[in-house]
């Protein structure tokens, strides 16, 4: 594993552990606020972790110029992410009991997934570290809302 990756796993971990340590407290008088950032940080974690996997574990230049084979990649990549992020937002507010919406974080994470490619082109550059962590993070973001959007309405 490359020491940058560690480095990132590190930092979202250091960023996540510090909200699941105050989870002892019952969820209604958890902030909203404080139940997406837990969701949030298990999103990031997992949607950042999966995609990372995922790169370290493809050949770079296997596709060429076969636009169907790049399409491939990019789908599995958004599908790999995307269950990453769900499930890292599923573990985190179990274990946080913040009462997330399993099918808002879902479908935060799809459009997260559309979000987080684009970031990735935007401001990943061509390291797999800068892609996963473009897509990780943004993803989460939508990950988190869409679960507090879902909780809100039950």
């Amino acid at each position: 594993m490359r020491p940058i990756f560690v480095l990132v796993i590190s930092l979202v971990a250091a960023l996540i552990l510090p909200a699941l340590a105050s989870a002892q407290q019952s969820s209604p008088s958890r902030s909203p606020t404080t139940s997406y950032m837990i969701e949030g940080g298990g999103a990031a974690l997992g949607a950042t972790v999966a995609s990372g996997a995922f790169l370290l574990s493809v050949d770079d230049g296997a596709c060429g110029d076969d636009f169907g084979c790049i399409i491939h990649a990019v789908t599995a990549l958004a599908a790999v992410s995307t269950l990453g992020s769900v499930a890292g937002m599923w573990a985190a507010a179990a274990v946080a009991e913040t009462d997330g919406s399993l099918w808002g974080g879902l479908a935060g994470a799809l459009v997260g997934a559309a979000a987080g490619l684009f970031a990735a082109d935007r401001l990943g550059g061509d390291s797999d570290i800068g892609i996963a962590v473009s897509i990780g993070l943004t993803q989460a973001i939508f990950t988190a809302a869409g679960s507090r959007i879902g909780a809100a309405l039950r």
